[in-house]
């Protein structure tokens, strides 16, 4: 039986994560900036990686659009709604984590200064 052959795909996986101005940690740093934006996280990633051989910008995309070169294909990425989900699903983790500290002045202060929405899902 003949041996399987793979294409090194570590390019693109290193596009994704390794740190510090690659896409997941790129979206990590927007998304713990106040006034971040989907926006300005495609710009600033675009910026970055623009002379990447796994990146490119889509020639017609939108302000929210970019592509990853996958070894079998190009996938293209809208950052629409990235902002949203993470900073739910965040805001729902740290709400978790606060609420339920053993510290009486963390559960206090988060009390105090938690959004509405969170304080009211007790």
């Amino acid at each position: 039986m003949g041996r399987l052959h793979f294409a090194d795909n570590q390019d693109c996986v290193d596009l994704l994560e390794k740190k510090p101005h690659r896409v997941f940690p790129m979206l990590a740093d927007e998304l713990a900036l106040p006034k971040g934006t989907e926006e300005a996280f495609v710009r600033k990633l675009s910026k970055e990686q623009e002379k990447h051989a796994s990146f490119e910008r889509p020639k017609k995309a939108t302000e929210l659009e970019f592509s990853i070169k996958h070894y079998a294909l190009i996938v293209t990425y809208s950052a629409q709604g990235f902002f949203t989900k993470s900073r739910v699903a965040m805001s729902a983790d740290i709400t978790e984590a606060l609420l339920g500290s053993k510290n009486s002045v963390v559960q206090e202060m988060f009390r105090l200064f938690a959004p509405k929405s969170e304080e009211s899902s007790e």
